[in-house]
């Protein structure tokens, strides 16, 4: 018995942390912080024009907003979510590694980029918090 109810346990587990409940996705997100993979600082963020991002997710677009006062810097993402992915094309997408209310982490996925160093991970909260 003991052991039957270890597997359900571990089983229950895996099977939550692998789904993402896509309402609590679909909202606009704004990011807080971005790190490489290893904790190290991402070097490039010093150079971006701007580091103000936000992210609206609908049902199938994702707009990426880099400038909160200029509509040119807006980009849409047609994307699926598979398990914890957000996937916006062949070859990148999201790892979606927490996602409650109010708080969203994701890490880039690019075919081929597999160095920590290089991996860049992304904290966003609510716009609305």
């Amino acid at each position: 018995m003991y052991k039957f109810s270890l597997v359900l346990l571990l089983f229950s587990f895996f099977t939550a942390k692998s789904q993402v409940n896509p309402n609590l996705l679909y909202d606009e997100w704004i990011k807080t912080k971005t790190r490489m993979i290893d904790g190290s600082k991402d070097v490039s963020e010093a150079f971006l024009s701007s580091k103000f991002h936000r992210w609206k997710i609908s049902k199938q677009k994702l707009q990426i907003d880099s400038n909160p006062i200029s509509t040119y810097n807006k980009s849409d993402l047609d994307f699926e979510i598979e398990n914890n992915y957000i996937i916006t094309s062949p070859y990148s997408g999201y790892e979606i590694i927490k996602l409650t209310q109010d708080s969203l982490i994701v890490v880039e996925r690019i075919k081929d980029v597999n160095e920590n160093d290089k991996i860049r991970k992304h904290w966003f909260v609510k716009s609305a918090i």
